[in-house]
């Protein structure tokens, strides 16, 4: 080896199966990411949040193409074609007195996929536009706290800068 080469610390614990020369001299995030491959478990974990995320960003899709429903909007009158016959989306309650009202059941089809809600919208795209909801508040707060260290009054690197001092120990 060179003078400027390095390798690691002796406190440094090594991942199972790597030897201190596959990792003297690269970087942390190369390091990290050669880790991260091996990881099968997390592979498959990334892989099933990439696939929630990309079924929820195709939630307008689901319920304008495949659903033909209104999200946000009441369907008590309307009706859905459940096995070759029409049926009410909202159906008056069984039983002896025939009371009450009861939301479709899941029809395992495109249109109620998983059924109603009590004011006849389908269940879900509801959950769909909810996911997407949560992933944008996720991932929002996860950019915030990213980048505040950066962007806070009250980081070392913006008040060593700052003519104000924030303490007056």
């Amino acid at each position: 080896m060179a003078e400027f080469a390095f390798g690691p610390d002796e406190d440094v614990v090594l991942a199972p199966g790597e030897a201190a020369q596959q990792i003297a001299g690269k970087s942390p995030w190369r390091l990290a990411g050669r880790r991260l491959a091996r990881d099968r478990v997390a592979l498959g974990a990334f892989a099933l949040f990439l696939l929630i995320f990309l079924v929820c960003l195709s939630a307008p899709l689901y319920a304008h193409h495949l659903a033909h429903t209104v999200v946000f909007g009441s369907n008590l009158n309307g009706t859905t074609t459940v096995n070759g016959k029409t049926v009410q989306v909202i159906q008056q309650g069984g039983g002896k007195l025939g009371i009450g009202e009861n939301p479709i059941g899941p029809t395992w089809h495109s249109n109620y996929f998983i059924g109603s809600d009590t004011t006849g919208r389908d269940v879900m795209a509801r959950v769909l536009y909810g996911g997407r909801v949560s992933l944008g508040i996720g991932i929002g707060s996860a950019a915030i706290c990213c980048l505040s260290p950066w962007s806070s009054p009250c980081s070392p690197a913006s008040s060593a800068a700052s003519p104000i001092p924030f303490s007056r120990a």
